[in-house]
């Protein structure tokens, strides 16, 4: 009995234990201290891993990153809790249909799918500006301050955002366009 009891002690406690290690330090970023990453509405992020877990964790995770084949938009963490940042859902677990609304309101916000709830064209190219830079910055590490982004078309779930580069480190002089699709953003260089 005594056995019985300590045991299940022991899976309790452990169970807390993976459920402490997920945590948010900031809206739209959720860090896991026992996998030792932290991700945001891209997906794993080593700029965020390294702020928030520390430059071990973030080379790490750089490695894993880089290697062929990984696909850092989609992850699970200690807890079991399952991300998709394609899709822009969170669920307790990867086999869940449903969102868990707790984790996908932290990592997407309001900003998920970029559909404000007014609908204006004026605001969805706002939102749309702000993740490009968020994501241009965090896909080359530059600095936010580096890129600039102006205008911007609107038509129907998709926005298209110019956008210019100019870095002094690393150098980096270089246009292109953010295409935001159903919450999906990419970044195209022109040549």
């Amino acid at each position: 009995m005594k056995k019985i009891v300590l045991a299940t002690l022991f899976v309790g406690l452990s169970s807390f234990a993976f459920a402490n290690s997920v945590y948010s330090p900031a809206q739209g970023v959720i860090c896991d201290k026992k996998a030792g990453f932290c991700s945001d509405s891209y997906g794993i992020s080593i700029g965020m891993t390294k702020e928030y877990l520390g430059k071990k964790n973030a080379d790490t995770w750089s490695k894993r990153v880089s290697s062929n084949g990984f696909d850092s938009q989609s992850f699970t963490m200690s807890n079991g809790v399952s991300c998709d940042t394609r899709k822009k859902v969170c669920k307790k677990s990867k086999w869940d249909k449903n969102a868990d609304a707790h984790w996908t309101r932290i990592l997407f916000g309001k900003s998920a799918g970029h559909t404000p709830a007014s609908g204006n064209q004026d605001e969805m190219i706002g939102l749309g500006k702000k993740d490009c830079i968020n994501f241009i910055s965090q896909k080359f590490g530059l600095s936010k301050s580096t890129i600039h982004v102006s205008g911007g078309k609107h038509n129907g779930s998709k926005v298209t955002i110019p956008v210019r580069i100019n870095s002094k480190e690393p150098r980096v002089e270089e246009k292109g366009k953010c295409i935001i699709k159903d919450g999906d953003v990419r970044y195209k260089p022109s040549y």
